[in-house]
């Protein structure tokens, strides 16, 4: 977690993040007061550390002491990090409903986009399997 601020006169690395932690407390039904304490003695054992060692210590050593940061960070891991599969999807959707192609209903435009964007590519397809079926 590099991006945790150096302790300054101001103790800005003291208090650092605790409104977000709250808010999460909250929105997900987490106790805030437990929480929140339980954010301040994690968030020092990760400030100098690397992703992959934050993700690996996250899912072996919180579940049993910081039950509460375990689930908000277990949610935080299961998030897509970019936006990059709902580009892939407009993109799909681009190239398939086409003006020819207005009229499609949505079943046939959802199984369409769904072979298109999790089948085989084209150079691997078994087209003559796909005709004998």
């Amino acid at each position: 977690m590099r991006d945790l601020p150096e302790d300054d006169v101001t103790g800005s690395r003291t208090g650092y993040g605790e409104s977000k932690i709250q808010c999460l407390a909250e929105h997900f039904g987490l106790p805030v007061a437990v929480t929140v304490s339980q954010w301040k003695t994690v968030k020092g054992a990760l400030s100098d550390s690397g992703k992959t060692w934050v993700m690996a210590w996250v899912t072996g050593n919180l579940k049993e002491s910081h039950v509460n940061i375990f689930k908000l960070a277990t949610i935080g891991l299961l998030l897509p990090t970019s936006t990059a599969d709902c580009e892939r999807g407009s993109s799909a959707l681009k190239r398939i409903k086409t003006d020819n192609r207005a009229t499609l209903s949505n079943k046939v435009l959802n199984s369409l986009l769904t072979v298109s964007i999790e089948g085989p590519s084209l150079v691997v397809f078994d087209f003559a399997r796909a005709v004998e079926n």
